[in-house]
């Protein structure tokens, strides 16, 4: 069984056809949907350019975060276009002065999963547009368990204490 996000896109986006079949779908026909969706909707949706400098020089304000476990979008694609924006952007530290990368272990497309997601990442956006206070950790929960998701690439760490439900217990760390 197909994930629904993708089969609509096939049937709604690029056959137009609500009675399109996913088992028609072939490797060949697949490369022509992509090419077909590149150009249909690359200008619209894409994601492939790292030049953000429009943006940083308007003052803009970006906090991108991606569940390790989303079965929709790839994680590493968004590590790639993070790294390629860095690249493009001269330096991490120029980088971060507009956008930051957040990753979510164990969550799905957006939410789901086992993983804490982030609780009102608009709320750390507004704080460093307004006030200037740039996020280095977002709040994240799932029911009871409760994380800090660290800026990229750092990762949460247990503490050794306290409890593993607790995000005050970790600590960021890493490259």
């Amino acid at each position: 069984m197909p994930n629904p996000l993708p089969s609509d896109w096939f049937k709604y986006w690029l056959t137009k056809d609500p009675d399109w079949d996913w088992h028609t779908l072939t490797i060949a026909n697949f490369a022509t949907y992509f090419e077909q969706s590149r150009h249909e909707y690359g200008d619209l949706l894409g994601t492939d350019d790292p030049d953000l400098s429009a943006f940083r020089n308007a003052n803009g304000k970006m906090i991108m975060w991606h569940g390790w476990a989303d079965e929709v979008i790839m994680p590493q694609g968004t590590i790639d276009y993070y790294k390629r924006l860095l690249d493009t952007m001269e330096s991490k530290t120029k980088t971060e002065r507009f956008a930051r990368l957040f990753m979510a272990p164990g969550v799905q497309h957006c939410v789901g999963g086992r993983g804490a997601f982030p609780v009102d990442p608009l709320t750390d956006l507004v704080k460093w547009v307004e006030h200037g206070h740039a996020p280095d950790t977002l709040y994240a929960k799932n029911g009871d368990v409760t994380r800090p998701l660290c800026r990229w690439p750092a990762v949460a760490r247990y503490s050794g204490h306290g409890s593993t439900d607790d995000s005050a217990d970790f600590r960021c760390s890493g490259k």
